[in-house]
């Protein structure tokens, strides 16, 4: 692919969207290209001049939170690393966990196949194309294990969070290797939300690290807790 890099066009204004296949990293040789080849399911191959990081930071387009919803699911599971970027099924997942450096993404909700070639991860997409990526460390298995978590966790929050309200959550009847693990009963899967009160401690959370930014250059450090004490207070009935 790198060596027809002269045959692809630059999408000066390409927005994030869920049918991005892979977003690779271009090597600064080829800055007179572009600085990023995204693979798109409808608009084909292309090059942007944004770093893979400056699009991915852009992911609250899709679900509002951005990484936030994925740093709370990190915390609640112990997972540290290559933390993906979730929105019910559509799940980025990084292929290296360094925050210096611009990794590839690729969707996992769009692909079909895996395999692990030593250094390098092939994907098959679901339309039968075939994606390689480096994968520089770790067991490719295992890494896809800890990212489909992350979107297990987003789906069981929000169909209990709906079922508490009599709704029905209704999710791609397609996920690509999303829901490979489900009913995995490994010590991560052990911390998905069970009932409403797991999924009050997920949205708590959001909340509490949101205030946390809010006030993490005021003197007084008590700006939080007075918050929090006020959003308890609004959530119970007054009388009229």
């Amino acid at each position: 692919m790198i060596k027809n890099i002269e045959c692809l066009y630059l999408h000066e204004t390409f927005e994030i969207d869920e049918k991005m296949i892979a977003v690779i990293s271009l090597d600064k040789k080829y800055a007179q290209y572009g600085r990023s080849i995204i693979i798109h399911a409808e608009q084909g191959v292309f090059l942007i001049d944004r770093t893979t990081k400056q699009l991915m930071n852009t992911f609250n387009k899709i679900n509002r939170g951005g990484i936030l919803y994925s740093k709370v699911v990190a915390e609640i599971s112990l997972i540290k690393r290559n933390i993906p970027l979730v929105n019910g099924t559509t799940l980025y997942m990084p292929m290296t966990g360094s925050s210096k450096f611009s990794a590839d993404w690729i969707g996992l909700h769009m692909i079909e196949e895996f395999k692990q070639t030593q250094k390098i991860a092939n994907f098959t997409t679901i339309f039968g194309e075939k994606i390689n990526l480096d994968f520089p460390q770790g067991n490719l298995s295992g890494r896809l294990h800890d990212a489909c978590y992350f979107s297990e966790f987003h789906i069981d929050a929000w169909i209990i969070s709906t079922e508490s309200m009599h709704g029905t959550a209704v999710f791609s009847a397609h996920a690509g290797l999303v829901r490979q693990f489900v009913g995995c009963n490994c010590a991560t899967h052990l911390t998905l939300p069970k009932k409403f009160a797991d999924v009050t401690i997920f949205t708590d959370s959001i909340t509490l690290r949101v205030l946390k930014e809010f006030s993490k250059d005021d003197v007084e450090v008590s700006f939080v807790e007075s918050y929090k004490v006020k959003l308890r207070r609004l959530s119970k009935m007054k009388s009229i």
